[in-house]
């Protein structure tokens, strides 16, 4: 997980022949990962089992439904936001336009049968009135043209970098810099930050012991 948005990519005729064909493979026999690991460190093995770990955290009035392990860090999201709006009138132009937050919802990753991380409610997707004609998933970019990989981040629905930041401080990653990009997209993965060769840059602090 980069520090900085990466470039985009340059796929030649060979790598988008593979890249097809990756693409044709996982729609006959869509991929699966063990659940094991994120079932037990979230106590999210079954649905009664996650549901029961809800807790409902409000950012700048608007409410999102997440696992309890995430309230804390994502209400210190909401501080740091309700900030940004307050000083940046791109932050808060930004945030004029957002209808809302999804969190927990009980589904697999689309494309495969891995649960979510909305499923364990490790997850915020941001909600917007609308997406001013640009490009927040890749699978619906896909739908629109064929190198959907490499369309230019002027032609992407964005979240403004300073908004990025603050998530990332707090443990989460943006999926605007995926190359199957998501860009509404926001889970919790502090273990990513911290192995990042450029963790520094991301300005997140792991809680310590018993905070």
């Amino acid at each position: 997980y980069p520090s900085r948005r990466p470039p985009l990519p340059h796929v030649d005729p060979a790598a988008r022949r593979r890249l097809k064909d990756y693409l044709e493979q996982t729609e006959a026999a869509p991929p699966e990962r063990h659940e094991g690991f994120l079932g037990a460190l979230y106590d999210a093995g079954t649905r009664v089992a996650t549901e029961a770990h809800l807790v409902t955290v409000v950012i700048l009035g608007r409410t999102v439904r997440v696992h309890d392990q995430l309230a804390g860090p994502l209400e210190a999201v909401a501080v740091s936001l309700e900030d940004l709006q307050a000083r940046s009138g791109e932050v808060r132009r930004f945030f004029e336009g957002i209808e809302g937050f999804a969190g927990y919802n009980w589904r697999p990753i689309a494309g495969t049968q891995s649960r979510s991380l909305h499923s364990y409610a490790a997850a915020v997707d941001f909600v917007p009135r609308n997406y001013g004609g640009k490009h927040a998933y890749w699978r619906w970019a896909m739908d629109q043209t064929e190198q959907w990989y490499a369309l230019p981040y002027g032609s992407r629905w964005m979240v403004p970098e300073a908004v990025v930041r603050a998530f990332e401080q707090q443990g989460f990653i943006w999926g605007g810099k995926w190359f199957f990009f998501d860009t509404m997209h926001f889970e919790y993965r502090p273990e990513m930050l911290l192995l990042s060769s450029e963790a520094g840059r991301f300005g997140f602090r792991p809680p310590t012991p018993g905070s």
